[in-house]
């Protein structure tokens, strides 16, 4: 079956999804689009009034982690960056225009260099209007589905999230706020139900600049373009692209609205102990060639239910636990396939300092072929905000983490790996 194994680059806990609840800045750059279930409007500013808007964000991260031994390595270094840069424009009327651009590592099929590609691309560019309740938008978008990607606490708390979040998206999406009917947002918290309808985006935006993104896997063996191969050597060296296309499989990857998401998501709602927040999600995406090739083409379906919040202890101690999960009935668009993914942590801060414990478990089979996957991981976190030293405006955002994680797999136990990063965060 086929395995995903952990990326040697950290897949973090995000920088916004700390701030979300006042924490210090922790370590990842995420997206800030529609995707995402929660925003403060410093990150999302609702349009309204007849004035122009003009803003952004730039969040960064150096990392540096020793991985291993895995899949058959000695453990080895490997330092990569990511960058984050998202901007809007607001507009009278209720329009907005929104774009996010990202540099990341690029996709390897070779052991990995102690420093790694890096590549450029657009991966949010979408237009998007508010009149009322109602908010329509339209273009490259995030989906929501699922919250994991983005609140998995620590350094390493969103490592098994990333491999089911739906990114790169062509299509439109329509957002209620339901709070505008049913009562103040201070007294219920705010909540939306959200629709989206889309395809893989093919277009010249899924290029990238500087080192190609894309493969073609083998429809043969069922191989998909998953970044999650990353660091693996496949048994022959597939042939790179610049930009995505139906031949390199997935679902939702085809022609028309082949994917769409439903969700509800409640934030900042209040209780006795402190806010709260969920969402629930329902998914389908058609196959794509690389199922189709083989004869086991279905319809991927996918359910989400997390919960998250924020509460106060004594000593001054904020605690934000959270868990998620995740499942996908024809996993990959294939036939009697499926997988289940959970993951449930926790983060403590006070002062300058925030501390994170994430647990991942995921689970695949394909019943075809009478496989079964199983593997599980602990993370823990320590990151301290330098903003706390002094007043001066260069360490402001800035913060450093260091990090542990295991990684238990069925067939070749456990392997530890640590990790360091440095991450900022600007809005202008």
């Amino acid at each position: 079956m086929r395995r995903r194994p952990a990326a040697p680059i950290s897949l973090t806990a995000g920088l916004l999804g700390a701030s979300l609840a006042g924490a210090p800045a922790a370590s990842q750059t995420r997206n800030v689009g529609p995707g995402v279930p929660d925003r403060p409007e410093r990150i999302w500013p609702r349009p309204s009034g007849e004035d122009y808007v003009l803003g952004g964000l730039q969040q960064g991260k150096l990392q540096l982690d020793v991985v291993g031994p895995r899949d058959g390595r000695a453990r080895y270094g490997v330092g990569g960056t990511e960058q984050l840069l998202a901007g809007w424009l607001l507009v009278p009327y209720g329009f907005a225009l929104r774009g996010a651009t990202r540099l990341e590592s690029a996709p390897r099929f070779t052991p990995d260099p102690p420093a790694r590609d890096h590549t450029a691309w657009l991966e949010e560019l979408y237009l998007s209007w508010t009149g009322g309740p109602l908010e329509l938008f339209g273009g490259k978008f995030h989906p929501r589905f699922g919250f994991a990607w983005d609140r998995g606490p620590g350094l390493y708390g969103t490592d098994f999230a990333r491999e089911y979040e739906l990114t790169e998206k062509l299509g439109f999406g329509a957002r209620l706020y339901l709070s505008d009917f049913i009562g103040p947002a201070e007294r219920i918290g705010r909540h939306t139900l959200q629709f989206e309808a889309f395809h893989a985006d093919r277009s010249v935006l899924s290029g990238g600049l500087f080192a190609r993104r894309w493969f073609e896997g083998e429809a043969a063996d069922e191989r998909r373009a998953d970044p999650s191969l990353v660091g693996r050597i496949p048994e022959r060296v597939p042939r790179l692209f610049w930009r995505n296309s139906r031949g390199l499989g997935s679902p939702d990857n085809a022609s028309g609205l082949a994917g769409r998401v439903l969700s509800l998501g409640g934030f900042g709602v209040p209780t006795p102990i402190g806010p709260i927040g969920y969402t629930l999600a329902w998914s389908e995406r058609e196959p794509g060639e690389d199922a189709t090739a083989v004869g086991r083409g279905a319809n991927e379906q996918g359910y989400v239910a997390g919960a998250f919040g924020s509460f106060a202890l004594p000593g001054d101690v904020v605690v934000a636990p959270m868990a998620e999960w995740v499942r996908l009935d024809r996993e990959g668009g294939f036939r009697g396939r499926s997988a289940e993914w959970l993951t449930a942590g926790v983060q403590a801060r006070r002062d300058a300092w925030s501390w994170s414990y994430a647990w991942m478990g995921n689970r695949e089979a394909d019943a075809p072929r009478g496989e079964r996957g199983l593997r599980s991981q602990h993370t823990a976190s320590a990151t301290y905000a330098l903003g706390s030293l002094t007043d001066a405006p260069v360490l402001r955002g800035l913060s450093l983490t260091f990090a542990w994680r295991q990684l238990r797999q069925k067939l070749e136990g456990r392997s530890n790996d640590f990790g360091f990063a440095v991450s900022w965060e600007r809005q202008f």
